[in-house]
């Protein structure tokens, strides 16, 4: 078989006349061809995808496409293919094509099952985690030692931090030359004779190209402004520009009036409209793509930065760093691959802990090389002290505004700003309400605005007060006709700075 394709369609196809006759050698071979094949992934997990979407399918289908889809699903998702192979771009409908089988099979088929579930879940945590720890859950005292042994190992990673199972749950790596089977060798061998015989391409080359692509995170669109990334020769020593940080923090220190002003670079408007989201896009130019998403959970946030490579040339020598964190922030990171090949994408898990409340935002140096020279981008994560914050629920709206005004405030920060005013005021409440507050007198036009939160911690045996700490937090808006003032209540000066800082720079989204 010269075309890998012809060999899964055909392999699929064998499946479906046999049956649960077919030997696991067949569909085992077909797993070490898909695995050793980066570029004939996407196309496997598709047809796999396929074969599994009705009812009632051969067992032996649901072995190989299970493992496959879990392995490999996530490329019809993520960049370079997800947007144009006609599926829904939805992890949960990878979950449930799945899971619609699982009740017909035997053990061992639901053992694969699950490790499809624990790697779609670890790829995609905030559409496919609580419903995987469930299912895994029930199956962690089965009768079959296997599948519940299998069932406690990976119930014990979903509830681990997303850095360490990351170093766990890692792709597959390509099968070495002396596990190969003698078919799989064999067709090794006759491809790249026929390779070097005729130089043509094979049917899973007319499929959307990388560069063709419209994906999430790495399209090929022109970048905002059109400037490139900031190259260094290799041995000039190089230094990193700045990380980017909002302009609105340096412009009003100290200040008691403000105006905001719109971003005045593409990467401060992504960062000012990356605190309000989940899932947003970072920077982006003719060269690299980089995006973030978000799962706030209180004192720890969970985040997966995708780097996405938008040229005809890989790009190499990757190596990530932080920054700017200080003793306030626990930072754990993944790695992050050295190499991202051309129109694909890389990630790297990373999870923060708020030991303290801090002011200032924790930023990320990317450098790698690309065509011979070395290149760097400083960014500024969107991440600040409102990210650990949880709204407080309130009963009596009146008896809340009671306890703000009685409360004894060890910090507050006062901000006029001169171009917010009333015909701002839903758009106002929506981003208090996306930074995790509870708005009282949403609903009453002309009304004083007062947005309550809880900033948790986490414990920490370095840092005092070495236990979790709940620090309360208040803001009064009032929005008046061409101007609003604004007045933040924390019991701790560094949240009050904070949480002033990225309603600033959250704030200046409005103005146009």
């Amino acid at each position: 078989a010269v075309s890998y394709p012809w060999y899964i369609d055909t392999i699929l196809r064998l499946i479906a006349a046999a049956g649960d006759f077919m030997a696991d050698d067949v569909w085992h071979r077909a797993v070490q061809v898909i695995t050793n094949r980066p570029d004939v992934q996407s196309y496997a997990a598709r047809a796999m995808l396929r074969a599994i979407e009705p009812a009632h399918v051969p067992e032996a289908t649901v072995k190989i496409a299970a493992y496959v889809v879990g392995e490999f699903g996530w490329r019809l998702i993520e960049p370079p293919h997800g947007r144009q192979l006609g599926v829904p771009l939805d992890p949960t409908f990878l979950f449930e094509c799945i899971n619609q089988h699982f009740g017909l099979v035997s053990n061992p088929t639901r053992s694969i099952m699950l490790h499809a579930y624990v790697k779609l879940a670890h790829r995609f945590p905030l559409q496919l985690e609580a419903d995987a720890k469930v299912l895994i859950d029930a199956y962690r005292d089965a009768s079959d030692p296997d599948l519940q042994q299998r069932a406690c190992e990976y119930y014990e990673l979903l509830c681990s931090p997303i850095a360490a199972r990351a170093l766990i749950l890692t792709p597959i790596p390509p099968f070495s030359a002396d596990r190969l089977s003698a078919v799989v060798r064999s067709l090794e061998a006759g491809r790249g004779q026929a390779a070097q015989g005729a130089g043509e391409k094979d049917r899973y080359d007319t499929l959307p190209s990388d560069s063709d692509s419209e994906p999430e995170i790495a399209s090929p669109r022109s970048s905002p402004g059109g400037r490139g990334v900031e190259f260094i020769q290799p041995e000039a020593g190089s230094e990193v520009r700045e990380p980017i940080v909002a302009a609105a923090r340096r412009a009003t220190a100290g200040s008691v009036t403000v105006t905001l002003t719109s971003a005045q670079t593409s990467e401060e408007r992504l960062y000012r409209s990356a605190l309000l989201g989940t899932k947003s896009l970072l920077f982006e130019n003719d060269v690299v793509q980089i995006g973030v998403q978000r799962d706030l959970q209180g004192e720890r946030v969970a985040a997966v930065l995708y780097i996405g490579n938008k040229t005809r040339e890989p790009l190499t020598r990757l190596v990530a760093t932080f920054g700017g964190l200080g003793p306030h922030v626990r930072l754990t990171a993944g790695p992050i691959p050295t190499e991202v090949l051309v129109g694909a994408q890389v990630r790297q898990p990373i999870e923060l802990a708020c030991i303290q409340p801090f002011s200032d935002s924790p930023t990320w140096t990317l450098t790698f090389s690309w065509r011979g020279q070395s290149a760097s981008i400083g960014l500024g994560l969107p991440f600040c002290v409102s990210s650990f914050s949880t709204a407080v629920p309130v009963v009596a709206e009146m008896e809340c505004r009671a306890r703000v005004q009685d409360a004894t405030w060890s910090a507050t920060e006062t901000v006029h700003v001169t171009n917010i005013g009333a015909a701002h005021r839903q758009h106002v409440v929506r981003i208090l309400e996306s930074l995790h507050f509870t708005v009282l007198g949403a609903l009453e036009v002309g009304s004083e605005l007062l947005a309550v939160c809880t900033v948790q911690t986490a414990m920490s045996e370095a840092m005092p007060p070495f236990q979790r700490v709940s620090y309360g937090c208040a803001v009064r808006v009032r929005l008046e006709e061409q101007s609003c003032f604004i007045m933040v209540l924390a019991m701790d000066e560094k949240l009050a700075a904070g949480v002033k800082h990225v309603l600033l720079d959250t704030f200046s989204t409005l103005v146009r």
